[in-house]
């Protein structure tokens, strides 16, 4: 399964495993540097942690927000939140979906083109008495 790694480094961090947490700790504070960067160029209010990290959200809070909070400016006047996407969903399909959606927004008449079956009724015709 893609997952078995994370899934067994969440499970040796449920179990308190020294080296994973210490690990993890220091993958939380490089997370937590780059976080700050992000937040300071871009002001962003929300972070949203996809698939593997999202699985080990728990265990990287505490070192993310120890970063964010001393790298952050104004951080206390900001309410930047930590969250986990939602397992079920696949970064993979909802990029490649978009990637196509993109092309649609782009040039919406060539799509319409390619994919109009029967021909609008033409509102120019009309009746004129």
């Amino acid at each position: 399964a893609p997952d078995a790694p994370v899934d067994a480094l969440a499970a040796l961090l449920s179990d308190g495993d020294e080296r994973a947490t210490a690990a993890v700790e220091a993958a939380g504070e490089a997370l937590g540097i780059a976080i700050a960067i992000a937040v300071n160029l871009l002001d962003i209010p929300r972070i949203v942690f996809g698939t593997s990290l999202g699985v080990l959200l728990p265990w990287l809070t505490p070192p993310i927000t120890q970063e964010v909070r001393a790298r952050v400016l104004g951080h206390a006047r900001r309410g930047i939140v930590l969250e986990a996407c939602p397992i079920t969903v696949l970064p993979a399909c909802t990029g490649g979906a978009l990637e196509v959606l993109n092309t649609t927004i782009a040039q919406p008449a060539a799509w319409i083109d390619r994919h109009e079956t029967t021909p609008a009724p033409n509102s120019a015709q009309r009746k004129t008495d």
